[in-house]
């Protein structure tokens, strides 16, 4: 049993019930959540490729960054990347 007790969340999970899909929890604020799920004992991916459409305006320069979420949930950000139009 894994027991979660923060100041707004708190709940009992069965271990066997954690799987691959994340179980979300608000934690109140803006995007404050706890996200638990189960990591595959071997990661098989190493690489990934996305393509997007991204609207730009044209008054002034857009400023485009990426945001990663690596296997242990932490954020890498990049330095924002400017375009102009």
């Amino acid at each position: 049993m894994l027991r979660i007790d923060t100041a707004l969340v708190k709940c009992d999970i069965a271990i066997a019930d954690i799987g691959r899909e994340d179980l979300v929890f608000e934690a109140g604020g803006i995007g404050r959540r706890i996200r638990v799920f189960r990591l595959p004992d071997e990661n098989q991916h190493q690489q990934v490729q996305i393509s997007r459409r991204i609207p730009l305006q044209t008054e002034h320069d857009n400023a485009l960054y990426v945001c990663i979420t690596q296997e242990d949930g932490h954020l890498i950000w990049s330095s924002p990347i400017y375009v102009t139009r």
